[in-house]
């Protein structure tokens, strides 16, 4: 049956009364802890987990997880302990309960997914996964419980090693909660590299892979190895690692290679030996061997820009073998048109044939790559431009400026007859006749811009022109700042324009 309790978090609260190990038959047991290795620190909370590839939770990643990091509280579980972990992108548990009618103390255990007469409890899982059918280890290190006002967790440490079902990789994990027992741990990332595709025979530039001693004990580091079928297909070209030893917190590096010896896909996996209970930080290597690349990439200057700006089309030949001799052809096709050649040559010393364009309507561009007596034709992703249509706009019929400000002058003939009102008249580039554009009206009243008229609609005359005319209906309007513009809001072939913001007032 559970008990009952409170989960205690890291922020310790008023310790009244105090028992070690569990509860039995309704009596409380006092146990005697033999001493092990405390740590000085007398607050020590953490939550780690290091899987080996193929283990299931967290799979090949290493994780730490402090009060610094994440949220991590205990509570008592059944006769044992549920320890938990939070952050923003992962979520822990694990549970660990003693052999069935025994207290949990200090000292190692067989463990099973379950409790069992012979063995203590261990079930580990987060972030979706579980494992079923574990088996493993646990050693408890220190425990120690509340029991007044609430019953809860004071003291907890554990060491566990598991094993998911039949399989042969393992995970393991420190559990501490204001714990005085030191712990050994370490991070690497990343805990897999894809190192591309790369012509045989050719090296990568260096990858780096950062092992950090995330532990309150200094972390020992061995020898750098490689394993797997594809071993000798990776390198390392410089690194800090080998046979060093890690303070807390410290950090080294290993900057791998890669030099494909054959075509296809390469595998294999990085160790760096070390002293936690994995024994080791194992990365996941793969690459791509390439006999004969044809890869052309194509990337433009920008995506967006106005009417009639320029950009810069660059095309390059991908990790070819002597590019800098090859001809790259770059295509352009207007929405609506058909592609055409706008610039073909030979590549530069760096593979790159770069042109500048011109931009009308939208467009989008490609590059092609056509062969010759080794490498196969082949063509880059498409790459498409927008154009945005060019919005421009004037006031008409003021008697002067002032500053920013145009000023008209305060006539009944606007409210009466729409004579000598404010006049604003736009015009859309490229032509875009009988196109809808919309006029804003905006008033600056008690020190911010109000809008009094959001989309006054006209449609564009033959000249893509549309002129809207401001009747005001009394001298209220005397001396307030206003300010107009056109929007157009964009079709098939050019995105949406705004013209900039015209100021104007009306004087008595």
């Amino acid at each position: 049956m559970r008990r009952p309790s409170s989960e205690g978090r890291i922020t310790p609260s008023a310790r009244r009364g105090r028992w070690v190990g569990t509860f039995l038959a309704g009596t409380i047991v006092l146990l005697l802890v033999p001493p092990l290795s405390a740590s000085a620190a007398t607050d020590i909370t953490a939550f780690t987990l290091d899987r080996q590839f193929g283990a299931g939770v967290n799979d090949g990643r290493s994780l730490a997880f402090t009060p610094d990091n994440a949220t991590i509280f205990a509570s008592p579980w059944g006769d044992g302990v549920r320890m938990s972990v939070s952050d923003t992108d992962h979520s822990f548990d694990a549970r660990i309960t003693p052999p069935t009618g025994q207290p949990l103390v200090p000292g190692t255990y067989a463990a099973t997914e379950t409790e069992t007469a012979s063995t203590a409890g261990l079930d580990v899982f987060g972030d979706g996964v579980g494992c079923s059918g574990s088996t493993g280890t646990v050693t408890i290190h220190e425990i120690s419980f509340l029991t007044e006002p609430d019953v809860g967790v004071e003291r907890f440490a554990a060491t566990f090693a598991s094993t998911c079902g039949n399989s042969s990789p393992r995970f393991f994990g420190e559990l501490r909660y204001h714990s005085t027992f030191d712990y050994r741990a370490a991070t690497h990332d990343p805990f897999s590299i894809d190192m591309g595709a790369r012509v045989t025979g050719s090296t990568s530039p260096p990858f780096p892979v950062t092992v950090t001693n995330v532990g309150t004990l200094d972390l020992s580091l061995g020898s750098v190895t490689f394993s797997g079928d594809d071993a000798g297909d990776f390198g390392v070209s410089e690194e800090t690692c080998s046979n060093s030893t890690l303070g807390v917190s410290a950090t080294c590096i290993v900057n791998v290679t890669f030099t494909p010896a054959a075509s296809y896909i390469r595998r294999a996996v990085l160790h760096i030996a070390d002293d936690t209970a994995r024994g080791s930080r194992d990365v996941l290597l793969t690459g791509i061997g390439i006999d004969n690349p044809t890869a052309v990439g194509l990337r433009a200057s920008a995506q967006k820009v106005p009417y009639g700006a320029t950009i810069r089309l660059t095309a390059h030949l991908r990790d070819f073998q002597e590019s800098n001799d090859k001809t790259l052809a770059i295509y352009a096709k207007p929405y609506g048109g058909t592609y055409r050649l706008i610039a073909s040559g030979t590549v530069d010393g760096a593979g790159d044939l770069s042109v500048p364009f011109t931009m009308k309507k939208m467009t989008t561009f490609i590059a092609r790559f056509p062969g010759d007596d080794v490498f196969s034709p082949t063509s880059s992703a498409t790459r498409a431009v927008g154009v945005s249509a060019l919005v421009t706009g004037s006031l008409l019929g003021f008697y002067r400026t002032s500053g920013d400000y145009r000023l008209y002058h305060y006539t009944l003939r606007c409210p009466r007859d729409g004579d000598g009102c404010p006049t604003y008249t736009t015009k859309v580039t490229p032509n875009h006749e009988g196109k809808p554009v919309c006029f804003t009206l905006q008033l600056r009243i008690e020190g911010s811009w109000r809008t009094a008229l959001s989309c006054f609609r006209l449609r564009l005359n033959g000249m893509s022109r549309a002129t809207a005319v401001f009747v005001y209906a009394s001298r209220e309007i005397v001396g307030i700042p206003a300010r107009v513009r056109a929007t157009f809001n964009g079709d098939a072939d050019h995105l949406a324009g705004k013209s900039a913001w015209s100021y104007f007032k009306i004087t008595a």
